[in-house]
């Protein structure tokens, strides 16, 4: 019940901006050329921030240098191992 409470207070709060439209990039950066393709991607869009919001949803861990670009960063619980 907690969870719900705060998703629904965020809500509450992102209504009360405006907001802008979202580009979302779907990623899984396991080597380093997929990394670099994001990389680049994410340079592009930087560009046009004050039109979009960026965010990454992805199954690994994006690096800083990418992340600090992004307005949202959304990755999978890394289970086991």
């Amino acid at each position: 019940m907690k969870k719900i409470e705060i998703c629904l207070e965020n809500i509450i709060l992102l209504k009360t901006y405006k907001m802008k439209d979202l580009i979302m990039i779907s990623s899984y950066c396991n080597t380093k050329e997929k990394e670099e393709v994001l990389r680049n991607l994410v340079s592009q869009v930087d560009g046009k921030k004050d039109k979009f919001g960026l965010m990454i949803v992805s199954h690994s861990v994006a690096p800083d240098d990418i992340s600090n670009k992004c307005d949202l960063v959304l990755c999978d619980k890394k289970i086991g191992g």
